[in-house]
């Protein structure tokens, strides 16, 4: 949510593809592993509210959900994030299964000097599965900024060997739109 408030407040038109369901914007945010944002349509009657053992909390299709920045504390029946070991492939039908599908086919669309703009991303043993099929999908000669205050070594590592024109930036104030604050 972060992303989407600077873009706000530049007043920059976004979507977020999947969820939203839209197209229209500048720049297209995928968030792979869900979010805090995406709130289930239907919120339960908190005083309703018990644990359904008996159900999988995962199951929601892309159009059961709706992007919201403001009354996030809802008591919903599903919270899209991430899969359980990062494996949204197994979950065909679902949220996590067609946001992935979403990354890699941006992935595979992108060309040579294409900027892309990672923030905030983990990189852990249950992540990576999924991370490393969409970075492979990427062109090497991307221009890629990674936008982390204390990125992953191995992460970082990894974007290092893979791409032509990487950069990591410890702060949003040091990356807007291509340039390079000090």
């Amino acid at each position: 949510m972060w992303l989407e408030r600077v873009l706000n407040d530049l007043k920059i038109a976004y979507h977020v593809p999947v969820i939203s369901g839209d197209k229209e914007g500048k720049v297209s945010i995928t968030k792979l592993h869900g979010s805090i944002s995406f709130i289930h349509k239907k919120p339960q009657d908190p005083a309703a509210f018990s644990i359904n053992y008996d159900s999988d909390y995962l199951e929601g299709s892309p159009e059961d959900f709706e992007v919201k920045m403001a009354d996030l504390d809802q008591n919903t029946p599903i919270i899209p994030l991430i899969p359980p070991a990062g494996d949204g492939e197994r979950l065909n039908k679902t949220w996590a299964y067609k946001l992935r599908l979403e990354a890699m086919g941006k992935a595979e669309s992108l060309k040579s000097g294409d900027k892309v703009v990672l923030c905030g991303l983990s990189y852990w043993h249950v992540d990576r599965r999924e991370i490393d099929e969409v970075l492979i999908r990427i062109p090497d000669d991307v221009e890629l900024a990674f936008i982390n205050p204390t990125p992953p070594e191995t992460f970082d590592a990894v974007l290092t060997s893979l791409f032509k024109h990487y950069e990591h930036y410890s702060s949003v104030e040091r990356y807007v739109g291509g340039t390079c604050y000090a």
